[in-house]
């Protein structure tokens, strides 16, 4: 019975306001406003999703890049023993009685290390860096759509705001309200819209010096070398 009461109620306010060309002009006003509420809502959580998306890739491939590192760093170990057997064997050479198995080990050892610093290296070393590049590129993406969600949420908030109002200047019949609302409500969609206009390149590029320190990406660190510092780039 009271849901019946309710909608009847309803209806009867809405008969009422039909009357009333104040109301009907409000009303309208409150549809616009409506509207851009819901494009404004459509584009803040699109941007949300895609920062979250963003940053989840570049995760990956900084996890990738990692793999790659060690993969790298495993098979420049290895060269670096081939080559310290190789030098260890042949300085004891002169003392073998065998000198054909020698030298045959010597040159699988050599041949192995210079496959090494000649295709497998360097190839593991573009990969990781690559990865690296990619990460950091999907980390700038998702800096970007973050910053551009803060506007969509802005203009959201100017946005629902305008619609209060409006709903102030029906109960209250008063047309500073609606005037206010709609005063308002162009405040939010100029605020929305700044990440499509040529004005955005600046707020992105001040929005990027910000974030620059506190936010930058953690690219993964080149592999030492063996007999060097960690500060040193792997030969090739």
């Amino acid at each position: 019975m009271g849901g019946t009461h309710e909608h009847l109620e309803h209806a009867e306010h809405a008969e009422h306001a039909a009357h009333n060309p104040f109301d009907k002009r409000v009303a309208m006003t409150m549809t616009i406003v409506a509207t851009a509420l819901a494009s404004v809502t459509l584009l803040s959580h699109r941007e949300h999703n895609d920062t979250i998306l963003k940053q989840a890739q570049a995760t990956t491939l900084h996890t990738q890049a990692s793999d790659q590192w060690n993969f790298f760093q495993a098979k420049n170990i290895r060269m670096h023993e081939y080559n310290a057997l190789d030098a260890l064997l042949g300085s004891l050479a002169k003392e073998s009685t065998n000198e054909e198995p020698t030298k045959k080990t010597r040159d699988g050892w050599q041949q192995q290390a210079k496959k090494y610093q000649g295709t497998d290296l360097p190839k593991l070393k573009a990969e990781a860096e690559g990865l690296v590049k990619q990460a950091m590129a999907h980390e700038q993406l998702s800096h970007e759509a973050h910053q551009r969600s803060n506007y969509f949420d802005g203009g959201h908030l100017f946005i629902e705001l305008a619609l209060i109002l409006c709903s102030i200047a029906i109960l209250t019949k008063m047309r500073s309200f609606w005037f206010g609302g709609m005063i308002v409500c162009a405040v939010g969609i100029v605020v929305a819209v700044i990440p499509f206009t040529p004005l955005w390149a600046m707020f992105a590029s001040h929005g990027a010096h910000d974030t620059q320190g506190s936010h930058a990406p953690a690219s993964s660190p080149a592999p030492e070398t063996p007999g060097k510092t960690g500060a040193e780039k792997p030969a090739h």
